[in-house]
């Protein structure tokens, strides 16, 4: 992302947004931990550290808005599991729409075995 492009955008409330399957949350949480030593832990979207916040009503709709318009960038754990899970589906929705827009700046994604995930070649 060009320097110019970062001063036109607003800022974001996230830096950060994991999006991952349970299976895999010990080795997530790790880079969670990683990243908040460095951006804060308030700047990294990792589920477990905003339960009271995401008690709430229609919570598919408020986590799509927090990854697609209030993350700077989706990391994304891409496995067999990734498919499987309801709510990796819903986050894939948000992420596969930065993709369409060619906001590829936006989006990291991280192979954590060989399965194929829609979407993705």
């Amino acid at each position: 992302m060009s320097a110019s492009t970062q001063l036109t955008r607003p800022a974001k409330r996230f830096r950060v947004a994991l999006s991952f399957p349970g299976e895999h949350r010990a080795r997530v949480e790790k880079i969670a931990e990683s990243l908040a030593a460095v951006l804060g832990r308030d700047k990294i979207l990792y589920d477990k550290w905003y339960g009271p916040e995401f008690a709430r009503p229609n919570l598919d709709v408020y986590l799509s808005n927090l990854y697609h318009d209030e993350s700077d960038l989706i990391v994304v754990f891409l496995c067999k599991e990734y498919n499987e899970k309801e709510w990796c589906g819903l986050e894939a929705r948000a992420w596969r729409d930065v993709l369409k827009h060619k906001e590829d700046e936006r989006l990291m994604f991280l192979r954590l075995d060989e399965a194929a995930v829609p979407g993705l070649f």
